[in-house]
């Protein structure tokens, strides 16, 4: 490819050369006219100035006179003048002899006078004899008004065809040394011009092949360097996306590559496109070998193959458990999704696997155990007088049953699958289900206990125990839920402090009017504070007395029931009114 200053630099001297030669012809042109003009004024005044000077009768009478007055003032000298009769005889001529010239008859500019009647004839014509052009020039010779001759002046067009061709040759030189001159001068504003764009597209060359570091380092000055400025901003910003590119890749092959789920991507030709380290054991094949192949191809599981297909023929997210079978047994949790373009055309499917074998197998030990427990559990329990035992080995179904059936007890396991014990209690207490529950799970921390009973459970027991301490602990919650007859016999029927009736034989409570909904032990524990209104009970009073058993020295249960009472009846719970705590000992209920 030519260099841009050259291509500049020629198209600038070629449009020069027209130029100049455009306008040497034109000045030749107009020179040779005014040459022309000049010569026919100079021919027309000779004519004249003989037309004057002779004698009209020397025309008709045929003697040397005539002929003699004409060599004497133009023999030597130019023009060259001659005189005609009406019938194109000559009569005189300064530089030849009249007698041997052959008859005018049929000169242009004898006709333009005889036969048009003008008052100038002119003509330019090559004379054979001479061997350069010739301009006639003529004029009527009048006598009385009526033409009787002709005088014709001629002039040789030889010098002013020498003038001329010095004039090109002067013209030619010009144009020549301007060319020249012209050249050096175009040469370097074109390099001038071409040296930053061919810099701009160096760099931009550059950029199209991925080296964002290339910048227009030129100083240049109008739109130049406003297209160069540009060009580096686009440059800059190139190399910052580039560069933020390359980091999210970066991010997204750590993550791909340390995913414990498996990813596969594959085009809309069926062929995989990417695997990451996790499919690579899941299907039992190395990335290099899976990529390029046919999915249905690359894998022996069927299974998964009709599944891209459908998501890539249908164009939909689909979410299947599927077993596989080589390398190894597995159950996968299969999630396949269309990767969609911008115009939301189907440009792949993304497959992504989960290897749930583990915890399946979990879930069925669980289920086993649960079951195993559930038969300990029911058989004891059953023999409670009285009382149907319902049972649910899931979470969802444990919690329908909660829900819907009127209880009067619930022995919940914390370790459920599909909805935990923690997720149930809270859900019950929302919904207003005040059932007493006894929440059982294998976590001894402290914290779990904690917030097992702010969630709202009435009790908590620890695994490893014996079916025969559950049905101690469902005997004693079930006891303390009624009112035993003596009790009533000896209660008021309406306990009043301040604004809070407590009301034993409706077994509920108001404040201000309005019904507080209270669980079995709140209800408990708040009836056992109004009837010994007064006086501080400890914290093993109140566990003894409320929980009828010994909670192995944990009364931090009696703390989570008095701050729940207190959200309750308290208009300020950090300077309660009603629960007052005794640092040091206990709580004392007073009225206001």
């Amino acid at each position: 490819m030519k260099k841009l200053w050259l291509r500049i630099s020629l198209t600038f001297l070629i449009l020069l050369f027209f130029i100049l030669l455009a306008m040497g012809f034109f000045i030749a042109d107009m020179m040779k006219k005014t040459y022309m003009d000049m010569t026919r004024q100079q021919l027309l005044q000779d004519a004249h100035l003989v037309s004057k000077v002779i004698d009209i009768s020397d025309l008709t009478s045929n003697n040397s006179t005539l002929q003699n007055s004409v060599e004497r003032f133009y023999a030597k000298n130019q023009p060259r003048i001659t005189i005609i009769d009406t019938s194109g005889r000559v009569l005189a001529d300064s530089e030849d002899d009249p007698s041997k010239m052959d008859n005018h008859s049929n000169r242009p500019e004898f006709k333009n006078i005889v036969n048009l009647h003008k008052k100038m004839g002119e003509s330019v014509r090559y004379s054979h004899t001479l061997g350069y052009n010739m301009m006639y020039v003529a004029i009527p010779i009048q006598q009385n008004n009526k033409l009787i001759g002709v005088v014709r002046s001629a002039y040789t067009l030889g010098k002013i065809e020498q003038a001329i061709v010095k004039l090109w040759v002067s013209l030619g030189l010009t144009m020549g040394v301007t060319l020249i001159l012209s050249s050096v001068i175009g040469i370097k504003l074109a390099k001038g011009i071409s040296r930053p764009i061919e810099e701009i597209i160096h760099v931009a060359r550059n950029l199209s092949e991925n080296n964002y570091k290339s910048r227009v380092r030129l100083k240049t000055t109008g739109e130049i360097r406003e297209l160069s400025h540009a060009i580096n901003v686009l440059a800059i910003s190139l190399q910052k996306q580039m560069n933020e590119i390359h980091e999210n890749q970066q991010k997204l092959t750590g993550v791909l590559t340390n995913m414990v789920s498996g990813v596969m991507l594959i085009h809309p030709n069926r062929r995989i496109a990417l695997v990451n380290p996790a499919m690579e054991q899941i299907i039992g094949t190395k990335a290099s070998e899976l990529t390029g192949k046919l999915h249905i191809e690359a894998g022996k599981h069927f299974g998964l193959s009709q599944l891209i297909e459908r998501c890539l023929e249908q164009g939909v997210k689909i979410h299947e458990e599927v077993s596989i079978y080589y390398p190894k047994e597995r159950i996968l949790d299969a999630h396949f999704a269309p990767l969609l373009g911008v115009n939301g055309d189907i440009n792949g499917v993304i497959t992504v696997l989960h290897d749930i074998t583990d915890i399946r197998r979990l879930e069925k030990m669980r289920s086993e155990f649960v079951a195993n427990v559930s038969h300990e559990l029911k058989t004891p329990v059953t023999s409670l007088k009285g009382f149907t035992v319902i049972t649910s080995l899931n979470g969802k179904e444990g919690y329908a049953i909660a829900s819907q059936e009127s209880l009067d007890l619930i022995v919940l396991d914390l370790m459920l699958p599909e909805m935990d014990g923690m997720e149930i209690c809270k859900s019950l207490r929302q919904e207003k289900i005040n059932t007493p529950i006894l929440m059982l799970t294998a976590k001894d921390d402290e914290l779990d206990k904690i917030l097992g009973l702010e969630l709202g459970a009435d009790d908590y027991l620890t695994k490893p125990f014996s079916p025969r301490e559950v049905v101690a602990r469902v005997k004693a919650i079930l006891r303390r839920t009624k009112v035993s007859e003596e009790s009533e016999a000896t209660v008021e029927k309406v306990l009043r402090i301040g604004d809070l009736d407590i009301l034993p034989e409706q077994y509920e409570a108001r404040f201000k009017g309005g019904k507080l909904e209270l669980t079995p032990k709140e209800f408990e524990l708040l009836l056992y504070l109004g009837q010994h209104s007064g006086k501080v009970l400890s914290r093993d009073q109140l566990l003894n007395a409320v929980w009828d058993y010994d909670y192995a020295g944990d009364t931090r249960i009696v703390d989570v029931h008095i701050s729940h009472l207190r959200e309750k009846i308290e208009l300020d719970t950090k300077q309660p009114q009603y629960i007052k705590t005794i640092r040091g000992f206990g709580y004392k209920m007073e009225g206001l």
